[in-house]
């Protein structure tokens, strides 16, 4: 796909790579290595300028690791996305010696984090031992986990983003094909339904984008709703540019994985200019989303004992105002088991189709 730009703008790098963050700390190596990643699954390029702006962390990234284990999992995935966007060296290679000799896949009891140590060491053709617990066994739980389509029909956003995660390392971000079985779909799907039902926007991008890498298209209607709360994040620029060493919290993720989305779609994207400052993104947010509202009515509703209960639940929108009917509608056309869904939703009987 020809993307809008080629390069990852210099003063978008700049702003994570030098300003929003002052010294080595937990929300700089989250940001950049997000940015980093997200740079290179989207095919853009560093100009040798931005790489310039990681030098000195390249040069020292072993020795923090050595220091710093438990976050080694950062610390390779910057050194490789550094050399595969052109940084000279080969500290990646460094630090994969260091988790196979410690064998730091065998200290770590996430399946999604095991997975991602496994994409991470595959990029230089490399295994970990599987002394422990060995991939067929692995591959085997989460293909489990991720075709139960009947487990995602109520909200969970950190299941849900597990859930993304291990489709993005699974597929190595839709470089390498995986065989789950069309179940995959419905799973992702429910996961979409709400969280669009719930406008969040950071994780419907992720399922999207987990769409992409499985070979299919997400709905069409979810990626112009993504584009609308990219739009909406407003990015403010501190005068004084004195952020202290951890950032304060805001909605830069949001920012970053909807800018993703759009360039994986051929969407101009990371074209902000932030005059060398901090960026600081916030996210205008409706008090109370659709899906929040509905939770909020059906409880009772189910939980109740009147032998019409079922039925009125189903008639959500007949209890919603019209902006939220609007939306709850949009929803339903992008699915067509879309009664099935919010006959599960409603009434909590989780059966398979």
């Amino acid at each position: 796909m020809n993307l809008p730009i080629q390069y990852l703008p210099y003063d978008c790098v700049r702003a994570f790579a030098s300003n929003r963050n002052k010294g080595l700390n937990i929300s700089f190596l989250k940001e950049n290595g997000e940015l980093l990643s997200i740079a290179l699954n989207s095919e853009l390029t560093l100009s040798s300028s931005s790489l310039a702006l990681y030098e000195e962390l390249y040069s020292k990234i072993d020795k923090f690791c050595e220091l710093y284990p438990p976050f080694f999992r950062f610390f390779l995935a910057i050194a490789l996305d550094l050399e595969d966007l052109g940084m000279h060296g080969r500290k990646g290679e460094v630090l994969i010696d260091f988790v196979l000799q410690n064998d730091l896949y065998a200290y770590d009891t996430s399946d999604t984090r095991r997975m991602e140590i496994i994409n991470l060491l595959s990029r230089r053709g490399r295994v970990p031992s599987y002394e422990t617990d060995d991939r067929a066994s692995l591959d085997k739980r989460i293909s489990g986990f991720l075709e139960r389509s009947e487990r995602f029909l109520k909200f969970n956003r950190p299941l849900f983003y597990e859930f993304t995660h291990l489709i993005f390392y699974a597929t190595n971000f839709g470089k390498e094909e995986h065989y789950f079985s069309e179940d995959i779909f419905d799973s992702l799907t429910h996961i979409g339904m709400l969280a669009y039902l719930d406008s969040d926007h950071d994780l419907l991008s992720e399922v999207c984008l987990c769409f992409s890498f499985l070979g299919h298209q997400a709905p069409k209607i979810w990626i112009e709703y993504c584009r609308t709360g990219r739009d909406s994040i407003d990015i403010n620029l501190p005068k004084d540019n004195n952020l202290k060493s951890a950032a304060q919290i805001d909605d830069y993720h949001i920012y970053l994985v909807t800018s993703w989305l759009m360039a994986q779609n051929g969407i101009e994207a990371f074209h902000e200019t932030y005059q060398n400052s901090a960026p600081v993104f916030t996210q205008k947010k409706n008090k109370k989303s659709t899906l929040s509202k509905i939770f909020q009515t059906l409880h009772p509703m189910v939980l109740g004992s009147k032998p019409a209960q079922v039925e009125r639940a189903l008639n959500i929108s007949s209890i919603l105002t019209a902006e939220d009917t609007v939306h709850l509608e949009s929803a339903l056309a992008a699915y067509p088991h879309s009664g099935e869904f919010i006959e599960k939703l409603s009434n909590g009987r989780i059966s398979t189709r």
